[in-house]
């Protein structure tokens, strides 16, 4: 079975607002932070963030192809509020 991948830009899509590109954004980050939350059983820290990311790198990199290094890193940080946008 093969992943699905983010090569569109969300933006392009015809029919979709701002407003509900940034519900999914929010729904994106609820995501994130609700399974990251539940693999360690709390709120993480940045080295669990760190650790976390290492450990999920190779599947990030099939669904996102092409990713800025540090890319799930960061997002994560902005997730869980360790780092600003």
């Amino acid at each position: 079975m093969s992943m699905p991948t983010l090569r569109h830009s969300v933006a392009s899509v015809p029919g979709r607002s701002l407003a509900s590109h940034r519900l999914a954004g929010f729904y994106a980050v609820y995501l994130l932070r609700y399974r990251t939350a539940t693999v360690l059983g709390r709120r993480p820290s940045v080295d669990d963030i760190s650790a976390v990311a290492s450990r999920v790198q190779v599947g990030f990199d099939r669904v996102v192809p092409n990713s800025p290094a540090g890319s799930l890193v960061d997002t994560l940080l902005v997730a869980f509020e360790h780092r600003s946008l």
